[in-house]
């Protein structure tokens, strides 16, 4: 499953992310001369996608749910292919940001629908690493676009378009191309997986079926993938009986999952790392600009672009790492709090330093941190949502809030605040702190909260549906 699901879902994300930020680079290329559009029009056109991604995120999983991952997924990757690469023929700010607004109700379910669709295949104490391996994708495709930027800016003129365009169009080509094939090539689930035989497809059902009974342990011990001494009485349940049960579709998941503690602190945690993510995600190639003016002389927007490359290799390392300890040590709130602290190290070397070189080597551990947290949040939320509709509503949900830190993001590096950005930065330095506040808030309480289960103060909920599954 690691040599071809992951691969797979990690080339979608990574073309997900690369046509929802490639705006940044084709700034760099003429975008906002040849449209005449002012700084405040920019930002306008970032924003707007985040509108229909806030709006669809939860009604894609639920749909995702409903007619299963081999039909939904890749249509939303031909859509936003689609949609992307009409970005290059745009001729004003009107039709810009109206394609920005479909690019947004396209990709809206990509993320949280990997999500979850990954949480079908790996067990509890697996899908942090895997969850890491297509997020890092996010990284590679900073550090990819900035590469194939470089590239097809030095298109600009052909056919009458500028650099910007082209690089819209191509990019926006390729997604369509892998849309296409992976409408034959992801499976719906594991029993219809013609890649595995039907030995592999028994394994993964059976393991599937044994950590469904630790799902409903869930119940019994928040945050934990180990057993319990409740382990003999939950085993007693039909794994079968148990996997349908909680597969039903009823409202009262959905309101649960939503209010659920776990899932409010993993919201407001991903609102403030998407702070920084997001700023990174649109505004690197412009601080690195900035930068770069004290390094060299002059610098075209190639260099430029190629400079954005290394931070972005870093973090791709470090998600991988961390993920891969996550899971290995079964822990979440370390893979939370240690990287942003990298991220808080990274902005005050930018705020307090005068010196270009000392400032890029804060925008590494600022990439590096903000890259590496999400994998952690979205693992924590779906690890305890018990049941396929609690987890399609607390992944939707903190991807919701993550995007709602995206529009902020958005606005805290207007061009007027350049060279030093002081006002952006500090905003990020705060919700960077934030993140450690709310990450280990989030622990201290599911360990008060596993106590109490542990002493049989929490029974009302597991023991509704155990009788579900004997029905």
């Amino acid at each position: 499953m690691d040599l071809i699901l992951v691969p797979l879902v990690s080339m979608l994300y990574l073309l997900s992310f690369l046509d929802r930020t490639n705006i940044g680079q084709a700034k760099l290329d003429g975008l906002q001369e040849d449209l005449r559009l002012t700084d405040y029009d920019f930002k306008l056109a970032i924003t707007i996608l985040y509108i229909p991604y806030i709006i669809f995120e939860l009604p894609a999983n639920l749909m995702l749910v409903k007619l299963g991952a081999d039909i939904w997924i890749p249509f939303l990757v031909t859509s936003w292919g689609i949609v992307s690469t009409l970005q290059g023929i745009v001729h004003n700010k009107e039709g810009l940001l109206a394609d920005r607004f479909f690019l947004g109700m396209a990709e809206a379910g990509i993320y949280p629908g990997i999500g979850l669709y990954l949480s079908s295949w790996y067990l509890r104490h697996e899908l942090q690493y895997r969850i890491g391996l297509f997020f890092s994708a996010a990284s590679l495709s900073g550090a990819f676009g900035g590469l194939l930027a470089s590239a097809i800016g030095r298109m600009s003129g052909i056919a009458g378009l500028g650099g910007w365009a082209w690089i819209f169009i191509i990019e926006g080509l390729i997604t369509v191309t892998f849309g296409i094939a992976t409408f034959f090539l992801l499976p719906r689930d594991p029993a219809s997986a013609s890649l595995l035989t039907n030995r592999e497809k028994e394994v993964v059902k059976w393991r599937l079926e044994k950590d469904s009974l630790k799902d409903v342990m869930t119940m019994r011990r928040l945050s934990r993938f180990e057993g319990s001494r409740e382990e003999n009485r939950i085993s007693s349940i039909d794994p079968a009986k148990l996997q349908t049960a909680m597969k039903q579709f009823k409202w009262k998941y959905v309101w649960e999952a939503t209010f659920s503690p776990c899932t409010i602190l993993c919201c407001l945690t991903g609102f403030c790392n998407a702070l920084s993510l997001y700023s990174v995600a649109y505004f690197l190639p412009t601080i690195v600009l900035h930068l770069s003016n004290s390094l060299l002389d002059h610098p075209s927007s190639s260099v430029v672009q190629l400079m954005t490359v290394p931070p972005y290799c870093f973090s791709f390392i470090l998600c991988i790492f961390t993920s891969h300890l996550s899971d290995k040590y079964a822990t979440r709130a370390p893979a939370i709090v240690f990287p942003t602290f990298l991220t808080i190290i990274g902005f005050v070397m930018v705020l307090v330093s005068d010196s270009a070189a000392v400032g890029y080597a804060g925008i590494f551990l600022v990439v590096g941190g903000a890259f590496t947290v999400p994998p952690a949040t979205m693992s924590w939320t779906s690890n305890n949502s018990v049941g396929s509709v609690r987890k399609a509503t607390a992944i939707a949900m903190q991807v919701v809030f993550n995007n709602c830190g995206g529009i902020v993001a958005t606005w805290l590096y207007p061009a007027s605040s350049a060279p030093r950005y002081f006002t952006g930065h500090l905003a990020n330095l705060v919700c960077a702190c934030l993140v450690v506040v709310f990450g280990s808030l989030n622990y201290i309480i599911l360990k008060n909260e596993n106590r109490k289960r542990d002493k049989g103060m929490r029974n009302e909920e597991f023991d509704r549906l155990r009788e579900e599954a004997s029905e």
